[in-house]
């Protein structure tokens, strides 16, 4: 089974359409089989909500998309061959995601408790993709068999004594992801060799860019060069089965063996 990637873009399109539209394009240069973004209802956020020196709802407010901007994102998805994804923070946003007839959604860490949301996502019967961060063990016992899961530190960027990878240890493969907020490809090519069947890894057109992800997150050229990484990890993998390959059993052959 091919792994597969995810371009995370979440809101560092800064409420721009033609960077939106730029960054599908990139994200499927660079290699990625789906693009995420997030639609969050700013008013969601207290008005004196901050984090890493930006207003919440400020900040969400500047970046929320219409319903006829998300389309021409999704048609341009449809273009590139690139899948659509998309996280909401509330119920509302979630029916605005199903006007659009998505085909997917993500629930972010931060929304493992919000069982409002969740139940409305388990009844639509929409794949769901679910990252674990900030989540203990008596969590766990409350997963949705028929999710994916991903594992995940919600540290941005993660540290490497944070990543905490050997999580992917015992995780079912069909359901087993990972999110990765480090910096660099090692956490990537770790997650090759735990078995992480969805990879997902924030990304920029711009690290220079005004916003809180965009200093941390991939450029281009680092993008590409993380998913070359996972493809190549990929095929050193294997099927784990003790037999010759093709050329030892040239050499075998050249040695009389």
């Amino acid at each position: 089974m091919t792994i597969r990637i995810i371009a995370e873009a979440g809101p560092n399109h800064n409420g721009s359409l033609e960077r939106a539209l730029e960054m599908v394009r990139v994200a499927k240069e660079c290699g990625a089989d789906t693009i995420k973004f997030q639609h969050i209802d700013p008013e969601h956020f207290p008005a004196d909500m901050e984090w890493q020196g930006y207003n919440m709802r400020a900040l969400f407010k500047d970046v929320r998309f219409s319903q006829r901007k998300w389309r021409k994102v999704m048609t341009e998805c449809e273009k590139r061959e690139i899948d659509f994804l998309c996280a909401p923070q509330t119920v509302r946003d979630f029916e605005d995601l199903l006007e659009l007839g998505i085909k997917g959604v993500k629930v972010s860490s931060d929304n493992s408790g919000n069982l409002p949301l969740l139940k409305k996502i388990k009844e639509s019967g929409i794949p769901a993709f679910r990252s674990l961060g900030m989540v203990d063990g008596e969590t766990l016992l409350f997963l949705i068999p028929d999710e994916v899961y991903f594992v995940c530190t919600s540290e941005y960027p993660c540290p490497p004594e944070s990543v905490n990878i050997s999580r992917l240890h015992g995780m079912e493969p069909r359901f087993c992801g990972f999110s990765d907020h480090t910096q660099g490809n090692t956490a990537a090519v770790m997650a090759v060799a735990l078995g992480a069947q969805v990879i997902e890894k924030h990304f920029t057109l711009d690290k220079s860019l005004e916003g809180p992800d965009h200093w941390w997150s991939a450029d281009p050229e680092q993008l590409k060069s993380y998913i070359g990484e996972i493809r190549l990890a990929e095929r050193m993998l294997g099927d784990g089965e003790f037999k010759p390959t093709e050329g030892e059993l040239a050499n075998m052959k050249l040695r009389g063996l």
